[in-house]
């Protein structure tokens, strides 16, 4: 089992103490969900984990992941830098099927500002692994 800490400085946002400080936490957040539902506005939600669009890239400030799930499941997000460094490590928790979107501010496990540059990022949904490359300039 894994302890969540409480009071965290952002709702929707639990800190995972899964290393006996030997290595940042875990970030554990909710997807912003776009759409669980293809009644109202005659949408079909693909049968499949699937990123729909990454952007802006190149980013500043911020980049933007909307993303499609079949069922409600846990997401690995982790973005690297071109060394291979983990520079995001989350668990992204997606309550429900349909579109999500995940941002990332340009921080890393430490909270601090990365330097502009290459990154790549993957999301993992079971046994399926999507990656990808975004560019952040300051």
């Amino acid at each position: 089992m894994i302890p969540v800490i409480p009071n965290t400085p952002n709702p929707g946002i639990a800190i995972a103490s899964t290393n006996n400080n030997t290595r940042p936490n875990k970030i554990i957040r909710r997807s912003d969900v776009l759409s669980s539902t293809n009644e109202e506005a005659n949408v079909t939600i693909p049968s499949s984990f699937n990123i729909q669009s990454v952007y802006p890239n190149p980013f500043n400030g911020q980049v933007k992941f909307d993303f499609t799930i079949n069922s409600p499941q846990l997401v690995q997000f982790n973005v690297y830098d071109i060394s291979g460094r983990t520079i995001v490590d989350e668990i992204i928790m997606s309550g429900s099927k349909g579109y999500h979107q995940v941002s990332w501010d340009g921080k890393n496990v430490y909270g601090k500002m990365v330097s502009s540059g290459v990154y790549y990022y993957t999301f993992t949904l079971e046994n399926k692994v999507v990656n990808g490359k975004i560019t952040y300039l300051k």
